[in-house]
């Protein structure tokens, strides 16, 4: 059995600094080249990304010079009515439908005299007029049988002149 060696050696393969030396500079070239690619692509991205602020503002810039003065003032003046209707829109009662149950409601034998409502306290003063206590008493009735109302109380009640009576219903609206 010839040409066979069966001996083991334990060769070690020698790395050249000179190989060593050329791996690691084609790395560092690579890195650095990767490094300013990126960097240059950031600057190129920031230029283009601060040109567009900068037409955004001018942009800005020429609709505030359009709203200057009078036009702003107005705009003000609208949104703070808008603000203010809309705050105080589920507050107001409609008054021409009170006045047509009030009118409904009232017996023909009582005058109405006087007709008041206190909006900070949403209190309602009905004065009225008639020839006797039992028509009070039936127009209290009528009134208590309907809402808003069903919670009136006599304020006032008195004799006048010429056999008449004067009373005072007074009664709090929730709306």
């Amino acid at each position: 059995m010839a040409g066979i060696n069966l001996s083991q050696s334990n060769e070690t393969r020698k790395v050249s600094g000179k190989a060593l030396v050329d791996t690691g500079l084609i790395v560092l070239v690579v890195f650095t080249t990767l490094v300013v690619l990126v960097w240059g692509g950031l600057r190129v991205y920031m230029y283009t990304v601060n040109k567009e602020i900068a037409s955004l503002q001018a942009s800005i810039d020429g609709y505030g010079a359009q709203l200057k003065g009078d036009k702003v003032d107005r705009v003000a003046d609208m949104s703070e009515r808008l603000a203010y209707m809309e705050k105080n829109n589920g507050e107001a009662i409609n008054v021409p439908d009170l006045m047509r149950q009030l009118e409904r409601l009232t017996i023909p034998e009582i005058s109405i005299t006087k007709y008041e409502y206190d909006n900070a306290e949403k209190l309602l003063h009905i004065s009225g007029t008639t020839t006797n206590f039992r028509f009070v008493a039936q127009q209290l009735t009528s009134f208590r049988e309907e809402s808003p109302l069903e919670n009136i109380q006599i304020e006032k009640l008195g004799n006048i002149d010429k056999g008449k009576i004067s009373f005072i219903l007074k009664t709090t609206l929730d709306k």
